[in-house]
């Protein structure tokens, strides 16, 4: 075919051909060297071994070329039309696999020259999978995954508008599977790139990629088994996947998918089904057998598949306690890291290279600097942490839980372990739920607190079990002499969050049985999971007090805070007795039931945020709380009466209290407040067997106001961000938060603007004071900001007394928002009569046109704006009311996006030419009805 084509352009096709037949045969080398032989006629070469210095050359000239220009600006380059460029783009599109998977330093010099094609000649069909590798370049090269996510965003953005469509369909899989492979989970759950692989896959059937349909089932699964999906349904799923990549014929994904299916069934089957020269770190079986595929991978050049390998052996043998082997396979894969660089696997391999260090002894890390390993480790995932919490706070916190324990700091371990065991389950990720509790369960264990460290080791052993890693079930069953439930859970079902914080108190027997054990373990869970998901103050502690009052036995329970160096009683529970049963104490003693059972159907009455101090509670006894406070020392009085110590306090006296306990609520050392619960009646309600999962209860108490009180603080400097930068201008630029504005962010739309002035208002505040002159104006823009608002729009800055409003939905939203304002303003007149002032006029004009949103400024000081032609001309149009004597004037840019059917009066006025514009425009007067708000 070569023979036949009469030029270079003509070769395109079958260079790209040859390529994918290379790729579909597992020979990523092979086609790599096809490619560039094309590419040198038309002046693209790369150098022969690539190295750091090349890369960052590149990387900064595409920088330089980018200039000051957001990534979705890029969007408005004009098409690319010259046939070269776009065959050499194309052809670099097509070899960007085989450079990344087996010339992994290539790939930047790769991914930079498709993008200075696209700035340099336009954006041609093949772009959006440019743009998307330079997002992919950018997480994994420059760590800028916040502006990878950017590129990558614009990628799908040039992939959805409806011109294009037609032309880009077909990258559209490769590009969806760059972005959601490699992009997404810095920014959002990994969850939440499941289903649009599956799309993009089926999308690649449609349009003939094999090869990224291929890619994009593979990594399907691949996140599917990371975000712990249910095992047993995950290997049903996969099977199919094999299948299909099959009879797809691309090699490459299916060693990357067998690799991962392997896994699965080895986590599914009984070890004692493996054989004896295999250890639990082999990867053996039906679906991939190392042995044979490690020299594949190597004679391919396969470094990805290779690092696969390597790593998810090491991932076993942690899993498994094997630290040495652990440690050794994690090494190998060190060594082929870049050919993943920027994938979910990537940031794995540093959660995971950080617990091994640290569970392997110093002595066996000969050469390898443990401490400064794990430190770099660690600011990487904090890092990443705060960018997608979901995906990496609990491994940034399990690591850290880690260290402390290393270092011999067991309250902040504690404190770091079960926030890791929280923040994993709500994200959903039960794998590394289940690891935490089973390292938290270790380091109890190694304190010597084995009854905490049962209770961890069981929430791990459940959590195993809910996840279908049967496998590691028998390990910790055959190891521990755990009994539980094998049941698998159901697909799509969700399992209960373990967090490893006791929040359940039994009261203890002569002989409690494993059912009471189990029992207890369940309603753990369940409290943990609630007091740890609420954000609320005020329902967190409505949920503390009653969780503590509903098994603990406990007739009243106090939740007491520090404010500013003083104890107020922020929360008061108490059980509301049933007239009809009393309570009968002298016949049914505390040990021979549950405390729960005596409250589960008693009605709690909880009064929350009431503030009021300590010393001002008659309900409380003081030399408790205050030994409580000094002290940092929990109390708990099998019958207070007789305590030699608090007996003779004022309160116990008078009410006659008998089991009676104050915990101090710790956060990382700093006391936040106490617990304090009560029963008058029994003795020896709250055994002190149970203080230490009290205890555990409490920590997970305080952490959550901790978190409650700076979510609160944080929604409260929202709100009052809000006030200076709105809500609505956040949402166009697509940040959830201000925090995540940066100078120069900007989008290009078509928008209504509103200006209004006073008239006179030079002459109104000469008459005023300063104090009346601003109680004046702002009397005045409170009653006008509620008409831009009920008509979706917003306020983009106030000028003294004139405002700008931006409506971005409509040019009807903006007429009736100035309707709706000069009818206000009939009614603040009728005030300003009342109050014997004189009327006041307004003017108002109104445009449509293109402009740019965006923030503008230096490093300490910008500024929300919006700039274009459209603001300028709705300005003169606010100027020229005065000239005509009219209240409201729009252009004809706004009255042609009103629909047919508007109704609005509008009365041709002039046809003018404003200042600084050399083309005229029709103003129209738009007379007030009673369409009008």
């Amino acid at each position: 075919m070569l023979i036949h084509a009469t030029s270079l352009l003509d070769q395109a096709p079958v260079y790209e051909l040859r390529m994918q037949t290379f790729m579909a045969n597992n020979q990523q080398l092979t086609a790599w060297h096809s490619i560039q032989a094309f590419l040198a006629p038309l002046g693209i070469t790369f150098p022969t071994r690539p190295n750091a210095a090349d890369a960052q050359a590149a990387i900064a000239e595409t920088q330089q070329r980018l200039g000051n220009r957001t990534p979705q600006s890029l969007v408005q380059l004009p098409p690319m039309i010259q046939p070269e460029p776009q065959a050499a783009l194309r052809l670099l599109a097509s070899g960007f696999s085989a450079a990344f998977q087996a010339v992994p330093e290539m790939f930047p010099l790769l991914v930079c020259r498709q993008v200075n094609l696209s700035l340099t000649w336009g954006n041609a069909p093949t772009s959006p999978f440019a743009y998307a590798t330079y997002g992919l370049l950018l997480c994994a090269a420059t760590d800028e995954t916040d502006l990878g996510c950017d590129f990558g965003q614009l990628a799908l953005a040039l992939l959805r508008e409806p011109a294009r469509q037609r032309l880009t369909q077909s990258v559209r899989t490769r590009t969806e599977q760059i972005v959601y492979s490699f992009l997404i989970h810095w920014r959002s759950p990994l969850a939440e790139t499941i289903e649009p692989l599956w799309q993009a896959y089926e999308g690649g059937l449609e349009t003939g990629d094999g090869e990224y349909a291929a890619y994009c089932l593979a990594v399907h699964c691949l996140h599917s088994f990371w975000s712990s999906q249910h095992l047993p349904s995950l290997d049903l799923r996969m099977a199919q996947c094999t299948a299909a990549i099959e009879q797809l014929q691309q090699t490459t994904a299916l060693n990357y998918h067998r690799v991962y299916h392997q896994l699965v069934r080895q986590l599914l089957a009984s070890p004692n089904t493996r054989q004896d020269d295999c250890p639990m770190d082999c990867l053996w079986g039906e679906l991939y057998d190392e042995r044979l595929a490690e020299s594949q991978h190597r004679q391919a050049g396969d470094q990805t598949a290779l690092f696969y390998l390597y790593f998810n052996k090491a991932w076993l043998a942690y899993l498994y306690g094997d630290w040495a082997r652990a440690e050794r396979w994690i090494h190998h894969a060190q060594a082929y890291l870049t050919s993943v660089a920027a994938t979910y696997s990537a940031s794995l391999f540093y959660f995971y290279d950080s617990l091994i260090a640290l569970a392997v002894a110093p002595e066996q890390l000969p050469g390898r600097p443990n401490t400064a390993r794990v430190e770099a480790n660690q600011a990487k995932l904090t890092t990443w942490a705060k960018q997608a919490p979901a995906n990496f706070a609990h491994k940034a916190r399990l690591v850290q839980a880690e260290c402390y324990r290393q270092q011999g700091d067991r309250l902040a371990a504690m404190e770091a372990y079960d926030d890791s065991i929280a923040l994993a389950n709500a994200a959903g990720y039960r794998c590394e739920a289940a690891l935490a509790n089973e390292r938290a369960a270790d380091f109890y264990g190694q304190w010597g607190r084995q009854a905490i460290s049962q209770i961890y080791r069981s929430a791990a052993h459940r959590t195993y079990s809910l996840w279908g890693a049967w496998a590691k079930v028998t390990q910790l069953e055959q190891q521990y002499s755990l009994v539980g439930d094998r049941s698998p859970a159901p697909p799509g079902s969700v399992s209960p969050v373990s967090t490893g914080r006791a929040s359940t108190l039994i009261q203890t027997t002569a002989a409690s049985s494993g059912s009471d054990i189990d029992l207890d373990l369940a309603t753990v869970l369940k409290a943990s999971q609630s007091i740890s998901g609420t954000m609320v103050l005020e329902s967190l502690l409505t949920q503390i007090i009653q969780i503590l009052l509903k098994n603990t036995g406990a007739e009243q329970g106090y939740l007491i805070l520090l404010h500013q160096g003083e104890l107020r009683v922020e929360a008061i529970g108490i059980t509301l007795a049933n007239p009809a049963s009393p309570p009968q104490a002298d016949t049914l003693p505390p040990a021979s039931r549950s405390p729960a059972q005596d409250a589960a159907t008693v009605p709690i009455q909880v009064d929350v945020l009431q503030s009021q101090p300590v010393g001002d509670c008659v309900g409380l006894p003081q030399t408790v709380i205050n030994y409580v406070y000094r002290c940092r020392e929990a109390v708990i009085l099998d019958d207070a009466l007789t305590s030699a110590q608090f007996a003779s306090d004022p309160y116990i006296q008078a009410s006659q209290s008998r089991s009676l306990l104050c915990l101090p609520l710790l956060n990382q050392g700093k006391l936040l407040g106490l617990i304090y619960l009560e029963n008058s009646i029994a003795t020896g309600v709250f055994s002190r067997d149970r203080l230490e999962v009290l205890n555990i209860l409490a920590a997970q108490a305080a952490i959550s106001i901790e978190n409650a009180r700076l979510y609160g603080q944080m929604a409260t400097l929202n709100r009052a961000y809000e006030r200076f930068v709105p809500r609505q201008f956040l949402d166009l630029l697509a940040k959830d938060s201000i925090v995540k504005v940066q100078l120069g962010d900007s989008i290009r739309g078509n928008m209504s603007v509103l200006f209004s002035d006073i008239r006179g208002f030079t002459s109104i505040s000469e008459e005023l004071t300063p104090p009346e002159t601003f109680q004046f104006i702002n009397g005045y823009l409170s009653a006008m900001e509620q008409a831009i608002l009920n008509n979706r729009g917003f306020i983009d800055k106030y000028i003294g007394d004139a405002i700008m409003a931006i409506f971005p939905h409509s040019a009807e939203d903006a007429l009736r928002g100035g309707l709706e304002m000069l009818q206000r303003l009939q009614g603040y007149n009728l005030q300003r009569a009342a109050q014997g002032l004189p009327p006041i006029r307004i003017g108002i004009g109104i445009n449509t046109g293109g402009l740019m949103l965006g923030t503008v400024g230096g490093k300490t000081r910008m500024d929300s704006t919006v700039i274009g032609d459209a603001v300028n001309l709705a300005a003169r149009l606010e100027g020229l009311t005065k000239t005509y004597g009219l209240s409201l004037l729009v252009s004809h840019h706004t009255v042609a996006e009103l629909p047919p059917d508007h109704g609005y009066r509008l009365r041709p006025v002039d046809r003018v030419q404003v200042k600084g514009k050399a083309e005229t425009v029709d103003i129209y007067e738009v007379e007030l009805d009673d369409r009008a708000g």
